[in-house]
C-alpha cells in the first residue's frame, strides 16, 4: 500500500504487480480513470491493413515451414521428430502442402516423421488418400505412421481399407495401431475382422489390443469374442487381455450378463474372479441373476456369487442369502454372512443370531462379525 514502493519498482521496470486496487497503479502511471476521458484512436483502412498483414503473415509462415521442412529432412532423428512437431502449429495452408511432397522422399525416417504431422491437422480428402496410399510403403515404421495418422484424423472412411490391410500385414506394431483405430473409428462392421484376429493371433499384446478396440465397438459378435477371451487360461501373458474382456463386459451391462454366468460357472477360478467384478460392476441389474447363482449346483460359483451380492449391497438380496448360509459348503455359508454384514441392514439380525453357535469355525467368526457390523451400522445410522 506504499504508493512511493509502488511508484519505484514501476521505473525499475517490474513486470507484474498485484494490488488491492487498480486505481492506485492506474493513478501512479498517470492512467486516466474516466472512461469519458478515453479518446479512440483513428481506424485505419481495414482493408489496406489486412491486406498487408496478409502479406506479412504469408511470408513468415513460409519462412518458418521452410527451416522446418529442411530440418524433418535431418539425419538426425530427434531433431527431425521435433521439426514434425513444431510444424504441426503453424496454419494447414502452408505447412500441408510441403509435408505431402515429404511423404515420397527416399529416407523412411522423413517419410515416417511427415506422415506423423499430417495427423495433427485437420482431415481433408488429400491428406486422406495420401495416408491411404502409404500403407502400402515397404517400410513398417511408415504405414504405422500413416495409421495413426488415419486415427488422429478421425478419417473413418478408411476403416475399410485397414480391415483389408490387417489381413495381410505382417509387422506386429502396424497390426496393433491398425486394431486400435478400428476401435477408435467405432464401426461395428470391424467387430468380425476383430474377432478374427483375436482368435488367430499368436501375440496376447496384439490380443489385448482386440479386446479393447472390441469392448469400444460392442454389439454380439464382440460379446461372444470377448466372453470366449475371458474363460481363456493362457498363463499370465493372458491376464492383461481377461482383465480388459471383463471390463469390456461389464461396460455392455445387462446384455452381457448371460455370458459372464458362463464365466462364472467355469472351472478355473480366475475366470469366475474376473466374472464376478464384472457382474459388481454392472451392479443392482446383476442382482437377481446372483440370486439365482446361489442355488447353482457348482459351490464356487455359488460362493462367488454371494460375494458379488456383498459388494452390490442391495437390500432385495437379503432374504436369498439369509438362506444361503444354511448351504452345505462352509465356504459358501462363510460368503453369504460377510455379504450380509456388508449390506448392514437390520433385518438380518434375528435370523444371523441363529447361526453364531454355528458347528463351523469359520462361519460362527464370520456371523459374529457381520452381526457386530450391522448393530454398528444401525447405531451410527450409516453403512460401511
Amino acid at each position: 500500500d506504499n504508493r512511493k514502493t509502488m511508484k519505484d519498482w514501476v521505473e525499475a521496470g517490474v513486470d507484474v504487480m498485484l494490488v488491492d486496487y487498480p486505481c492506485v497503479i492506474m493513478d501512479i502511471l498517470g492512467m486516466k480513470t474516466q472512461v469519458e476521458d478515453y479518446k479512440p484512436t483513428p481506424k485505419k483502412n481495414p482493408k489496406n491493413d489486412t491486406t498487408q498483414e496478409a502479406n506479412d503473415n504469408k511470408v513468415f509462415f513460409e519462412n518458418k515451414v521452410d527451416t522446418l521442412v529442411e530440418t524433418i529432412k535431418d539425419e538426425d532423428g530427434d531433431k527431425s521428430r521435433t521439426a514434425a512437431l513444431s510444424i504441426t502449429i503453424l496454419p494447414q495452408k502452408y505447412a500441408v502442402p510441403p509435408l505431402l511432397k515429404l511423404t515420397r522422399h527416399r529416407k523412411p525416417q522423413t517419410r515416417q516423421n511427415a506422415v506423423w504431422a499430417l495427423g495433427f491437422f485437420h482431415d481433408d480428402e488429400i491428406i486422406s488418400n495420401r495416408l491411404q496410399s502409404l500403407l502400402q510403403d515397404k517400410n513398417a515404421a511408415v504405414r504405422r505412421a500413416a495409421v495413426f495418422a488415419l486415427k488422429r484424423l478421425g478419417s473413418a472412411q478408411s476403416a475399410q481399407t485397414l480391415m483389408d490391410m490387417i489381413k495381410t500385414e505382417t509387422n506386429v506394431e502396424v497390426k496393433y495401431e491398425i486394431v486400435r483405430t478400428l476401435g477408435a473409428f467405432g464401426d461395428r462392421n470391424a467387430a468380425f475382422t476383430l474377432a478374427e484376429v483375436l482368435n488367430k493371433e499368436k501375440s496376447w499384446y496384439l490380443k489385448g489390443a482386440c479386446v479393447e478396440s472390441l469392448g469400444q465397438l460392442g454389439g454380439n459378435i464382440a460379446m461372444k469374442a470377448l466372453s470366449n477371451i475371458l474363460v481363456t487360461d493362457a498363463g499370465e501373458d493372458a491376464a492383461w487381455a481377461r482383465d480388459k474382456a471383463a471390463w469390456a463386459l461389464a461396460a455392455m451391462g445387462e446384455k452381457a450378463i448371460p455370458r459372464l454366468v458362463d464365466a462364472l460357472r467355469d472351472n478355473e477360478e480366475a475366470a469366475r474372479r474376473r466374472a464376478g467384478w464384472a457382474m459388481i460392476k454392472i451392479g443392482t441389474p446383476a442382482a437377481p441373476t446372483l440370486v439365482s447363482l446361489l442355488r447353482d449346483v457348482k459351490k464356487e460359483t455359488r460362493d462367488r456369487a454371494a460375494q458379488a451380492l456383498g459388494w452390490i449391497q442391495d437390500d432385495y438380496t437379503i432374504d436369498a442369502l439369509l438362506w444361503a448360509l444354511k448351504d452345505k459348503e462352509p465356504a459358501v455359508a462363510v460368503s453369504a454372512a460377510w455379504a450380509l454384514g456388508r449390506i448392514g441392514n437390520a433385518d438380518a439380525l434375528s435370523t444371523l443370531e441363529d447361526f453364531v453357535h454355528s458347528k463351523n469355525e469359520e462361519v460362527r467368526e464370520n456371523v459374529v462379525e457381520a452381526t457386530e457390523r450391522i448393530t454398528a451400522n444401525t447405531r451410527g445410522g450409516k453403512r460401511q
